[in-house]
């Protein structure tokens, strides 16, 4: 998790067998760069939270995260990621803009079919 970073780079990380999400830019962080990591095994804890990249924050933890207001993470890069998570491979959250996701691989084969338990089906695609 980074809370209110600016032009941070997570890079060549290995992130996996983890609670929830792996990689989470919130609380107003902008400008920053998740690229070149392998994120997998996610959602340990609860599969329906298990992002592989999450950026900003949803709007009903803006009270928690952000005092109240639209978590303006904006302008985050994503790229060349291998990211095999249970849910989203990148969960981009309302009040976040101008951010990219480039050149990506998603693997899907551990997507749960309810977020739980009944398993999903296999895909690989690459985001440009």
């Amino acid at each position: 998790m980074a809370d209110g970073s600016g032009g941070a780079i997570i890079q060549g990380l290995t992130v996996h067998d983890i609670g929830d999400e792996a990689v989470h830019p919130r609380n107003f962080s902008s400008g920053d760069t998740v690229q070149y990591n392998r994120i997998y095994n996610t959602g340990l804890r609860r599969a329906k939270f298990g992002e592989g990249v999450y950026l900003g924050s949803a709007r009903s933890n803006w009270s928690q995260v952000s005092g109240g207001r639209m978590d303006k993470s904006d302008g985050n890069v994503v790229r060349g990621n291998v990211i095999r998570a249970t849910t989203e491979a990148v969960d981009i959250k309302e009040g976040t803009s101008g951010g990219r996701v480039i050149g990506n691989v998603f693997e899907g084969a551990a997507l749960g079919g309810n977020k739980t338990t009944t398993p999903g089906p296999t895909s690989r695609a690459t985001a440009t």
